[in-house]
């Protein structure tokens, strides 16, 4: 896997032109002037085979960037579980033995008004 290299200020200029100033997703106008405020992000992320290409890269707002990395996470998750083989199945059985409800009493009844009665025999 490729690791992450920062942009370069002709770089950080070509993409900010190439998207006119403006959040890939939400087209809202960037502020730069702000620390934090505008995070760079790969499209096609490195850990799924991407480059650190200027094609590759974009610019997105903070409110923008959190859930697009947290989906990437959870796909990547998802993928490796089903590479490896791992059930649902393998995964309960590696959890252990789970604790059984008892459900409801099936002696009582509950009525429509909340309140609770033994059944009749």
């Amino acid at each position: 896997m490729e690791k992450r290299k920062p942009l370069t200020r002709s770089q950080i200029a070509e993409i900010t032109l190439r998207q006119l100033g403006k959040c890939a997703r939400c087209s809202e106008r960037l502020d730069f002037a702000t620390k934090g405020a505008v995070i760079d992000e790969h499209l096609h992320p490195l850990a799924d085979g991407g480059t650190n290409e200027t094609d590759n890269r974009a610019f997105y707002c903070k409110p923008c960037a959190k859930p697009k990395t947290a989906k990437e996470a959870r796909d990547r998750g998802k993928s490796k579980r089903i590479a490896e083989g791992r059930t649902q199945a393998d995964r309960r059985a590696q959890r252990g033995p789970t604790i059984k409800s008892r459900g409801f009493d099936r002696t009582l009844k509950r009525r429509m008004d909340g309140t609770v009665t033994r059944r009749d025999a």
